[in-house]
């Protein structure tokens, strides 16, 4: 059976970055009132842990409760993840056309992109590459920072690859910035600098 925790929507705060982000597994569906048998818990949302970490990650499914959900993106997504991909004040691409629809395309369709709503806008998305165990995007819209959102996102992203064999993950992020200074608390290593940016690397 898995294993029932209950965390408030509005205080995902509670979240160790160190020790959570790198083991979470893929979520489930579950509601206040599905056959699992969850009370209704005013101001808290429901999540399943699997025992085990499912072996595809695209059977990542929603989760819901008070108005805050984590699902798979669906293609209809694309200019919700361009918006909150261009809205953030770190790690801006230099040159847009570097990330083009096509590669956004093939993330919603392969591995699968998980996407943090909130009130049904997304304020946030994560996904990976099992192709060579890059994180290729983790991206939380401003004003939703500190909040856990980065951290289950990172979680999903890492699941992704280990359901698909991946033993060591890599990312790229710029100097002297705020998501430098959170990989390193959730114990990602820098190994190098690559394309003028920061190499970290984490066992899964």
């Amino acid at each position: 059976h898995p294993i029932i925790r209950l965390i408030p929507c509005k205080s995902l705060r509670g979240l160790n970055h160190a020790s959570q982000a790198p083991a979470m597994p893929s979520f489930s569906t579950v509601s206040a009132e599905s056959s699992h048998g969850i009370a209704s818990v005013p101001g808290q949302k429901a999540v399943i842990e699997p025992m085990a970490t499912k072996r595809h990650c695209a059977s990542l499914r929603k989760i819901s409760r008070d108005h805050c959900m984590l699902r798979k993106a669906v293609p209809s997504d694309l200019l919700a993840l361009k918006a909150v991909r261009s809205s953030v004040l770190e790690n801006m691409l230099g040159d847009p056309t570097k990330v083009t629809d096509d590669d956004y395309d093939w993330y919603v369709a392969n591995p699968g992109v998980a996407v943090w709503e909130e009130n049904g806008d997304v304020v946030g998305f994560s996904a990976s590459d099992p192709r060579n165990g890059n994180i290729w995007a983790l991206f939380v819209a401003p004003g939703f920072e500190r909040k856990g959102i980065g951290s289950i996102l990172l979680a999903e992203a890492c699941a992704c690859l280990r359901s698909a064999g991946i033993g060591r993950a890599w990312l790229t992020t710029d100097p002297n910035t705020r998501a430098e200074r959170f990989y390193r608390a959730a114990g990602w290593e820098h190994v190098g600098e690559k394309d003028s940016e920061l190499l970290f690397e984490r066992s899964l």
